[in-house]
């Protein structure tokens, strides 16, 4: 939850069956910072950040024995799939 001039708001993902979420609490803060970066309100900056982390952890790699890291492609790949694809694919 977070507050910003009387406005409460909060933000729920569903809860994912996995040990792989190393690395949430930096990138989550870091998605937050770019967001104010490029002008967004606070309150839509978290919201995104939200959104991003649910992706990483839901489409992680799965890579190692212990807590693994989440997928920091996921967000791009499922939300701006056809146009991240054919900007990679432009580059081989």
């Amino acid at each position: 939850a977070f507050t910003k001039d009387g406005d409460v708001r909060t933000w729920t993902s569903p809860k994912y069956n996995t040990v792989h979420t190393h690395g949430t609490g930096c990138t989550f803060s870091a998605v937050i910072t770019a967001e104010l970066a490029k002008g967004r309100d606070v309150m839509d900056a978290i919201g995104i950040a939200k959104n991003y982390i649910a992706l990483a952890i839901k489409h992680n790699p799965a890579l190692g024995t212990g807590c693994g890291p989440v997928n920091h492609m996921a967000y791009g790949l499922l939300t701006n799939g056809p146009q991240t694809m054919d900007e990679l694919l432009k580059n081989e």
